[in-house]
This record gives C-alpha cells, structure tokens and sequence, in this order.
C-alpha cells in the first residue's frame, strides 16, 4: 500500500555537487519524510591533487552534509575523477 513517501535520488558527479545543485530539494524531501539518497558518481580527488587522504575527507564532509540534509543514504561510485569520458 503506498503510504505516501517517495524515494529520491541525488546523482552528483563529485563531492558537493549534490548539495550545491540539490541541496535544498533534498532538505524539502526529507522533511516531507521521503527516503533520500545520494550518488556521489566519482571519489572527487585522485586527478587534480595527487592526495589520498582527500578523498576521506571529502567522504566525511559529503556524510556531514548529508546528515544535516536528512539524507537517508550515500553511495559512493568510486570512479576517477575526471575521466568519467573515458
């Protein structure tokens, strides 16, 4: 039966994509208590700083943000960054 809540899913190419283009739509929806949940497509970091650690760091402040949105889920894809053509 459906109980009205939807699932959403927030697709962003890098960290912080999602919440800069949705950020606000995926507040609105977890207040209505739908399910949301985030894709972040690549692990934001590898091809414009040769750092690791920032891809941690970007991992924890994209569940920060996340959180404080009321965002049910993030899946993180893991692919380079920048080469998504390739």
């Amino acid at each position: 039966m459906f109980d009205g809540t939807d699932t959403v899913l927030v697709i962003g190419a890098h960290p912080d994509d999602e919440v800069l283009g949705a950020g606000g739509t995926m507040a609105k929806h977890a207040a209505a208590g739908d399910e949301v949940h985030t894709l972040i497509v690549t692990e934001g970091s590898t091809h414009q700083y040769d750092d690791e650690t920032l891809i941690a760091k970007k991992r924890d402040d994209t569940r920060q943000c996340a959180e404080r949105l009321g965002c049910t889920q993030i899946h993180f894809g893991n692919l380079p960054d920048m080469r998504l053509d390739e």
